[in-house]
């Protein structure tokens, strides 16, 4: 199992690969960070409508069979504090090299601006660099200021490639590309 102590955080975590029985705590996590950072980005209706037992059902699967992906999680005390996955990239627009995609990276509420985020991004640059990748790209909501900002801080930049995405919400929500360069 790949395990990493990173000491870039402010309280002690640890970064692991997941496991089948983590879907729970990543579901719990999962809607926590959605129902607070898109509270002003997406309908309230459809926030409101987030489950935790449809989520861990979903990451459940998504464990069981990860197909190419590494998912991983950042535990603070024993407890799931936050979670991201990477693999191949899906995106239709070429960058430089071979390229992974950060998919997904969510931090529980109660462990922002802790260095959390910035762990997690750590562990998937670092497994890019594994894979042989040369680039990293993640796709953001553009109104999502706090994402922008981890990605910045983890040496992610906007490659100015935008997409609308109407399947989120029922409604379109713009997306910004952020790439990162992998020495």
């Amino acid at each position: 199992m790949n395990t990493r102590l990173l000491s870039i955080t402010q309280v002690a975590a640890q970064v692991r690969n997941a496991v089948v029985t983590d879907a729970h705590g990543i579901a719990e996590v999962h809607v926590a960070a959605a129902q607070t950072a898109y509270r002003d980005i997406m309908p309230a209706d459809l926030i409101a409508r987030f489950s935790v037992e449809q989520s861990a059902a979903s990451w459940h699967e998504r464990l069981r069979r990860s197909s190419g992906r590494s998912i991983y999680v950042v535990e603070c005390d024993g407890r799931i504090a936050g979670f991201a996955a990477c693999g191949p990239s899906r995106d239709p627009a070429p960058t430089v090299g071979p390229t992974g995609q950060l998919h997904v990276l969510n931090v529980a509420p109660a462990f922002w601006r802790q260095g959390l985020g910035r762990a997690l991004c750590e562990q998937i640059i670092h497994e890019a660099r594994q894979r042989g990748c040369r680039t990293l790209s993640v796709w953001v909501l553009a109104d999502n200021a706090a994402a922008r900002a981890l990605y910045a801080a983890s040496g992610f930049t906007p490659d100015g490639i935008e997409r609308m995405d109407d399947t989120l919400c029922g409604r379109p929500l713009r997306e910004l590309r952020y790439v990162r360069t992998l020495p």
